[in-house]
């Protein structure tokens, strides 16, 4: 009998410590799992091989000298220019009827010095012959007064016929008469000489100023064409022709000058922005070049971009093609 109640509560410690597993088990289950630490930050070491798009390190904006739609594009992206071609031409109605304006008016002041420089020459011709006839009838009246005057003695005397005399008065008043109208038409002429001396310098001085707004109207539509200020290559160019452009706030083109210098900008995550230092050292790889590794060095590290600067060995490079770099790291 004792013996069946030692099994019997033998039973009963064995139930009671399942039920205590179990209870600890169900709180385990519910109660939630402890969050797995963080991993560590990726530290990079060795060599970083990244690929990037060729840059010209030196660009210069071509804004544009004036307002207007583009007329028409001379050059395209990639093509080499030089300094001072012709790279495209704009249209600008404003400018062009300035300067048809300011040529009208500078033709007209042109056309009037014409007008009294003619005049004058008329007005010199007529003075040199006028002085020739004047110079004439000076001598014949001179003899006419000189012959008059012994007429008029002698027929004070009586020692010369009537007719005789009356013809020599005759002679020497029509001459007097001729004299004195050739003297006053000469004077009309030379005053004629001065008024057009004046008219014409007038006339010059105000040509002058006309010509002085037809340069500057000339220019302004001289400034409907876009020059290259360098040589280079082009990059960029704002739109196809037909584009609205303002004057000097858009960029009509974009050229890369002084290309055998370049540089390659790659994209980097985080961790490689805390890795890579400014002056390491870079391999700098095109297909271009057959692979062949060209040295560069890390000028810039920041904003989620490395610049690898290089030196450029061959004018086949140009800014646009892709490259793999290789950056050695710490």
């Amino acid at each position: 009998m004792r013996g069946k109640w030692l099994l019997f509560g033998g039973c009963l410690i064995l139930l009671a410590i399942a039920a205590g597993a179990i209870t600890v088990w169900r709180k385990q289950q519910t109660q939630p799992a402890p969050a797995a630490p963080a991993p560590p930050p990726a530290v990079v070491s060795g060599d970083l091989s990244l690929s990037g798009k060729v840059e010209a390190r030196n660009v210069v904006p071509v804004k544009s000298p004036s307002a207007g739609t583009v007329e028409e594009y001379l050059v395209n992206e990639g093509e080499e220019v030089y300094e001072g071609q012709l790279l495209a031409r704009l249209n600008n109605p404003t400018l062009a009827s300035e300067r048809e304006q300011a040529k009208e008016r500078a033709d007209k002041a042109q056309e009037r010095l014409n007008q009294f420089e003619s005049q004058m020459l008329a007005a010199r011709l007529e003075v040199s012959r006028g002085r020739a006839e004047l110079a004439r009838i000076k001598d014949d009246y001179a003899r006419a007064d000189r012959a008059y005057q012994r007429q008029s003695m002698l027929n004070q005397q009586g020692a010369t016929p009537r007719l005789t005399f009356e013809k020599a008065q005759k002679e020497f008043e029509g001459l007097r008469a001729d004299l004195e109208t050739t003297t006053a038409r000469q004077q009309v002429a030379e005053g004629r000489i001065t008024d057009l001396t004046r008219d014409i310098e007038a006339a010059r001085k105000t040509l002058e100023e006309r010509n002085t707004d037809l340069e500057a109207a000339e220019a302004n539509l001289q400034a409907t064409q876009v020059h290259a200020p360098v040589d280079g290559i082009i990059l960029t160019r704002k739109g196809d022709a037909g584009a609205e452009i303002q004057q000097g706030e858009d960029d009509l083109f974009e050229i890369a000058t002084d290309l055998g210098n370049l540089q390659v900008v790659v994209e980097i995550n985080q961790a490689q922005q805390q890795t890579i230092k400014e002056g390491a050292p870079a391999l700098v790889f095109l297909t271009e070049m057959g692979n062949e590794p060209m040295n560069g060095e890390v000028a810039r590290v920041a904003d989620g971009r490395a610049t690898v600067l290089f030196q450029n060995p061959n004018p086949l490079i140009k800014p646009g093609l892709t490259a793999q770099v290789k950056i050695r790291l710490p």
